[in-house]
């Protein structure tokens, strides 16, 4: 299994996302863990700090959910499986917070849940759908049906954009 562990980061009522380098879209703070590494905070807190340049407290990053992935074809092929799990916290910061973009990311912003709405198409897939799955769970305490793996489902639209 191939394992990530990733943080929906609040800031003054914003999301906080990275845009990658390496395709131009926006992610969340998170990455995936090292063949060594077998906790998941542990992972959250590194990729945030690489990514970020945000050193926040290991008590900070609250779990809210474990969620199945399918993993891309062309990642199963060369790692010779099929599925893994991706770690999902939530952190919230009151005070801005100095944020300086890691080497993977040529920058950062915070977004507003309509920015996001309007500009999904800039978004990875899979952040997006972390970010949707968060949401599902804060407005009801459970997780939308249809979240799990590979569909990005939010308010009965499907926000996907194959590479």
């Amino acid at each position: 299994m191939i394992n990530g562990s990733f943080a929906v980061i609040v800031i003054q009522g914003k999301f906080l996302f990275l845009k990658r380098k390496d395709r131009g879209l926006w992610d969340l703070p998170g990455g995936g863990f090292e063949a060594s590494e077998i906790d998941y905070k542990g992972v959250v807190k590194r990729e945030t700090e690489e990514g970020a340049g945000l050193i926040i407290p290991r008590e900070k990053f609250h779990l809210f959910g474990m969620l199945g992935q399918r993993l891309k074809k062309e990642v199963s092929e060369i790692y010779k499986v099929t599925r893994g799990f991706v770690f999902l916290h939530k952190v919230t910061l009151y005070e801005m917070p100095k944020i300086i973009p890691g080497d993977e990311h040529s920058e950062w912003r915070l977004f507003t849940y309509e920015e996001i709405m309007s500009e999904w198409e800039d978004f990875s897939s899979g952040p997006l759908w972390q970010l949707f799955t968060f949401l599902s769970f804060q407005e009801t305490n459970e997780f939308q049906e249809g979240l799990i793996f590979d569909r990005r489902m939010w308010q009965g639209k499907e926000y996907y954009k194959p590479l």
